[in-house]
């Protein structure tokens, strides 16, 4: 194969918007993608599973309008010296690069537990993950989701939606721990619960039971009847192949990379769901395995392997989903995630001065820094608390306080 000027090895949202951006600004360059499914949005999943008949929408065809290869296939090895060893429809083959991109992703979170193999188990990270779940489940089936952060109840409504019973299965009472207040995750799970969801909270998965498929699970000691079991407990970052080059690793265990993007070996670059990214809040090096975050990444990692020095700014977490007909938002730090970067932080309520009818029942959070400084903002609601996330977002961007929120039309609630 001939020789490529940048090789993408990964076809996520990282990767491609990287290829995109080194193309953009070096157009006459030789790019190449190396991915074992096509690119798409991992959105896209949840969609494919609610419609098993719609349509996947990929990325492959904006990259050859592009001018930037796709190869399906794997990479298998990689060296310093410059060189690849790919494998393309069962055919081995070398190519020599200039710049590499690491573009790995992330491998779904397991339970060391008996039972993984059988027939009726599912983890929900790729194109083959949901066309399998979306197959397999019937009207009807009673259903354990295992974990109950965006990705894990956005399959439970899919498949309440398709007729099955579904328990969503947690080690903590409420849902979205990660990204809302203990007070709102408690809310939340309170209005899913009326939706078909069974939350079962603070109780361990110890076995998934069945001799040859899932007839049901453990759950400290007790036994519940089920016919799958999916798995949707996050992603841990896949870094086989940058060990192997001997790139360095963060604590997280993600590839560690600088504000330009780049991994601890010259001219390779790491984005997405296997490297760490900046908090723009801190300034410190977290693990986020985000699509917006990958992005991001890949917009910098592409001017910088093209010869543009840009530094990243830091990313600010962006997250909005409608489960249930209900707008979960979530966006900067929570107060959790602030201490753990250094911060001391609290969360205020917060209402409109004059609330609209279609803010009735909308619950929002602010967290906020010793000096009043706004840090993130949480919401439960109809579709306004989407334009209230708007100026929330605008405010830890430009580091206003809660006085500005104030000014702004909003109140403090005791």
């Amino acid at each position: 194969m001939k020789a490529a000027d940048l090789l993408v090895v990964g076809g996520g949202i990282g990767g491609c918007w990287t290829a995109l951006t080194f193309k953009l600004h070096s157009p006459k360059a030789r790019v190449v993608v190396v991915s074992d499914e096509a690119p798409y949005k991992r959105s896209a999943l949840v969609k494919l599973l609610k419609n098993p008949d719609g349509k996947l929408e990929v990325f492959k065809g904006k990259l050859e309008e592009a001018g930037v290869e796709y190869v399906e296939g794997r990479v298998l090895e990689v060296d310093s010296s410059g060189e690849a060893l790919l494998q393309q429809a069962g055919e081995k083959l070398r190519v020599s690069f200039g710049r590499l991109v690491m573009a790995t992703g992330g491998r779904p979170g397991l339970l060391s537990i008996p039972g993984l193999n059988l027939k009726g188990v599912f983890t929900f990270r790729s194109i083959r993950d949901a066309l399998a779940l979306s197959q397999y489940a019937k009207p009807g089936m009673r259903a354990v989701v295992v974990g109950g952060g965006l990705i894990g109840l956005e399959v439970a409504e899919a498949l309440v939606r398709r007729g099955l019973k579904v328990d969503v299965v947690k080690r903590v009472p409420g849902v979205l721990v990660g990204i809302l207040e203990r007070d709102l995750s408690l809310r939340a799970a309170e209005i899913f619960e009326k939706h078909g969801i069974h939350v079962i909270a603070g109780r361990r998965l110890e076995e998934i039971l069945g001799e040859k498929r899932v007839e049901g699970v453990r759950l400290a000691g007790e036994r519940r009847e089920a016919d799958l079991v999916v798995f949707a407990m996050g992603v841990k970052p896949e870094t086989g192949l940058a060990e192997a080059l001997g790139l360095k690793l963060a604590p997280s265990g993600a590839i560690a990379v600088n504000r330009r993007l780049e991994a601890s070996v010259e001219n390779v670059y790491a984005v997405g769901d296997c490297a760490e990214t900046l908090d723009y809040v801190t300034g410190k090096n977290v693990y986020r395995p985000l699509g917006s975050v990958a992005s991001e990444s890949g917009e910098v990692a592409g001017r910088n392997a093209a010869g543009i020095p840009t530094e990243h700014p830091g990313n600010l977490r962006v997250q909005s989903e409608k489960i249930f007909g209900l707008r979960v938002v979530s966006l900067g730090l929570t107060v959790a995630e602030a201490e753990a970067l250094g911060l001391k932080a609290s969360y205020l309520k917060l209402e409109p001065l004059k609330e609209q009818p279609s803010e009735r029942g909308c619950q929002m959070r602010l967290v906020v820094g010793v000096n009043g400084e706004i840090l993130g903002f949480q919401a439960l609601g109809g579709e306004a608390v989407s334009v209230h996330g708007e100026l929330a977002l605008t405010a830890v961007r430009k580091r206003r306080t809660v006085g500005w929120l104030e000014e702004k039309g909003f109140r403090v609630v005791d």
